[in-house]
């Protein structure tokens, strides 16, 4: 990603709604899995906030390819963090008991490769936490913007990660519930596309960023739950190894 949209996410990930549900939903799931400190391996860190989070449940590095990013970590406080490439991991094998690796596969040129990666460096009996952006009718300028290859089907992820060596243990769609206004949002945007690919990541009124994080913190008590949401804008995925 170039730098304006790691300063936007830098700036919207504290409080928009999308992120926080989002943290919520993957801090939950670690507290389901692990009764420990586990050994954890944040892949695509980004800009920080998420790593503050997962480090209630465990010791945590952060890796990410991008100096930009690294340095609003290090802005946040973090500073267990490594640069370096996903495809090729700079650690021996078995090393990470959880492996969390959100928004980031959909970036790799070889994805199947990367999910063997994650499955070499994690520990038999351990866990990789994905999410993906999902249905490439979804395709818009904001996945142009982020550097985006490709977005996944729940038949594609399955096969991914399956390839690479993991058992799914849950795959839900999530984001079901603004799945329609971001279809019509998108499509008339492709229609009209501007010059320069921008996200969609947007500064929303207080009162309306609450509503959404109410709707995401909903949609993330029924999939904590068990329940397995049919379409989302999202694919959230819990795989164990061996």
């Amino acid at each position: 990603m170039n730098l304006e949209e790691y300063e936007r996410m830098n700036s919207f990930e504290v409080v928009n709604w999308w992120w926080v549900g989002k943290r919520d939903l993957i801090g939950k799931t670690l507290g389901k899995l692990v009764n420990h400190q586990p050994l954890i391996l944040d892949i695509g860190c980004g800009t920080g906030s998420n790593l503050r989070s997962w480090e209630s449940h465990g010791e945590v590095l952060g890796l990410d390819n991008s100096p930009q990013a690294l340095s609003f970590c290090r802005m946040k406080g973090n500073t267990n963090l490594l640069k370096g490439d996903a495809a090729v991991l700079p650690f021996r094998d078995n090393t990470f008991e959880v492996i969390i690796a959100l928004d980031m596969l959909e970036h790799m040129e070889k994805d199947e490769d990367t999910v063997r990666e994650f499955f070499r460096v994690c520990r038999p009996g351990g866990h990789l936490l994905l999410t993906v952006p999902a249905l490439m009718f979804l395709w818009s300028q904001h996945d142009m913007a982020l550097h985006h290859k490709r977005r996944y089907s729940r038949n594609q992820l399955e096969s991914l990660v399956s390839r690479g060596g993991f058992r799914i243990e849950r795959m839900s769609f999530w984001n079901l519930a603004l799945l329609l206004p971001a279809a019509v949002y998108r499509t008339l945007g492709n229609l009209n596309p501007p010059r320069v690919a921008r996200s969609d990541d947007l500064r929303l009124p207080g009162p309306l960023n609450t509503m959404l994080k109410l709707v995401l913190s909903i949609e993330n008590r029924l999939i904590l739950k068990g329940m397995n949401l049919p379409l989302g804008i999202t694919l959230f995925a819990v795989c164990r190894k061996g």
